[in-house]
């Protein structure tokens, strides 16, 4: 059996390999997006969210806020965008 092909490196880790990069993250706030900002380091993130002052709380003081995408002029000034947002399943919002 064909085995699917895996480089053994994960996104983190890649991340880390490739220097400082500006990361524009929608569902910066969840589970995933939390462990994420706070184990790869190095990078500048700016979180898309519905409740800014929440996640000051849960998110390093690095990190940019953002309730809306009209508060940029540009998302050229972003070498990523990783969406990890969905569906909530336990409040139902």
């Amino acid at each position: 059996m064909e085995r699917p092909f895996n480089s053994g490196l994960a996104l983190g880790n890649f991340l880390t390999l490739i220097g400082t990069m500006n990361i524009l993250i929608t569902g910066g706030t969840g589970l995933i997006g939390r462990r994420f900002i706070n184990t790869v380091s190095g990078h500048q993130y700016t979180v898309l969210t519905r409740s800014p002052e929440q996640a000051k709380k849960n998110l390093p003081a690095s990190v940019r806020l953002i309730s809306s995408l009209t508060e940029l002029t540009t998302l050229d000034i972003f070498d990523a965008v990783i969406n990890l947002a969905g569906e909530p399943i336990i409040d139902k919002r």
